[in-house]
């Protein structure tokens, strides 16, 4: 699992999750941090993780939410 980028400005991060699976995830923030932060944090959370629910946890416990974005 890894992330593929993170767009700070609309807070969107694109993880590949499997070979040539991506999923595009949205952050909510509940408190102020800034770009540079927020990259190490997420690559962090994904990094130590061994699947999308446990990055959760650990992003969740800084203050982030991740959310998928449903593409209708």
């Amino acid at each position: 699992m890894n992330v593929i980028s993170i767009n700070a400005g609309t807070r969107e991060v694109v993880i590949k999750t499997g070979k040539e699976h991506y999923n595009l995830y949205e952050l909510d923030l509940l408190n102020v941090i800034d770009t540079q932060e927020l990259d190490k944090i997420v690559h962090h959370a994904f990094s130590a993780a061994s699947d999308i629910e446990s990055a959760e946890v650990i992003l969740r416990d800084k203050g982030i939410v991740l959310r998928l974005i449903r593409e209708d």
